[in-house]
């Protein structure tokens, strides 16, 4: 472990954040609600930060760039899919959309990294990670102050309806980040699919 670098070593706490983070949250208690928030946000810090450390250390390797993206993936993809059968039911058709986008940019670096050639984040794959997240801490938040407040608070239930607005709009915006993203990313990379589709129609030929 000793010869990973710092950057890298952060990515692998971010996956390994993950199974806590869900166990945290499928547990119902405000304590272990909080312990999810935290984790959560702990993780996305990581990601933040060994990107920035990599950079500015000279640190980035070709694990680093195709480990960092994959960490955020799973980190994202956990949280919405426990999200459609618990609060705040995200429809299962939002979430199989901001997944199957993320299947689909992972295939790209794969055929990309059997080509030897890396496909980094660009900037709509940024954006759409911080939209990602910043809705995921959003809920979480809600997750945490319905708990606290519930019982303490009379007005409760016409401060949760706002709130679910606010939830639902954040997830329409993350969900065309994600579908725009996705194509940038099909867009910018198609001549992959051409490249390989050729090669293969040349060795069955040549068979």
């Amino acid at each position: 472990m000793s010869s990973i670098n710092l950057p890298n070593k952060l990515t692998l706490l971010r996956v390994g954040l993950v199974p806590l983070f869900l166990l945290f949250l499928s547990v119902d208690s405000i304590y272990s609600h909080i312990l999810a928030l935290i984790t959560f946000v702990g993780a996305a810090i990581t990601d933040y930060y060994d990107g920035k450390i990599a950079r500015e250390r000279s640190l980035e390797t070709d694990f680093g760039r195709l480990m960092d993206p994959l960490a955020d993936k799973i980190l994202i993809s956990a949280a919405f899919i426990y999200f459609v059968g618990s609060y705040p039911n995200i429809p299962a058709w939002m979430v199989t959309i901001i997944i199957a986008r993320e299947f689909a940019v992972s295939g790209i670096r794969m055929l990309a990294a059997s080509k030897g050639k890396i496909v980094a984040a660009d900037k709509a794959g940024k954006l759409k990670t911080i939209s990602q997240l910043t809705v995921i801490i959003a809920i979480l938040n809600v997750i945490v102050y319905k708990k606290l407040l519930i019982s303490v608070v009379p007005y409760w239930n016409a401060i949760e309806h706002w709130a679910k607005i606010g939830i639902d709009i954040l997830v329409l915006i993350t969900l065309i980040m994600t579908v725009f993203s996705g194509y940038n990313y099909l867009r910018s990379n198609r001549h992959l699919f051409w490249d390989s589709l050729r090669s293969n129609a040349g060795a069955a030929e040549a068979d």
